[in-house]
């Protein structure tokens, strides 16, 4: 059952009471998705997805060059509080 749906953008900015980016991005929920999250009360655009601090890449890479599985975390398994 996905419990997630996505948002309109008017709906995001009014709830949080934030300013979006200028282009706005879908709500990710997918490895290497990017989309708007809200931390410290502004709306800034990241990246979903389990990726290595020392990634110099949006997709990171294994030493022999071939690229990295990604592991990611579906949102019917995730708990929230």
């Amino acid at each position: 059952m996905q419990l997630l749906q996505d948002a309109e953008p008017q709906d995001i900015s009014s709830h949080f009471q934030v300013e979006l980016p200028l282009q706005f991005y879908k709500l990710a929920r997918g490895p290497l998705s990017q989309g708007v999250y809200v931390a410290c009360g502004q709306a800034q655009v990241g990246q979903w997805a389990l990726i290595p601090d020392a990634s110099k890449t949006m997709s990171p890479t294994r030493s022999d060059g071939k690229r990295m599985s990604i592991n990611n975390c579906r949102s019917s398994g995730m708990i929230t509080t």
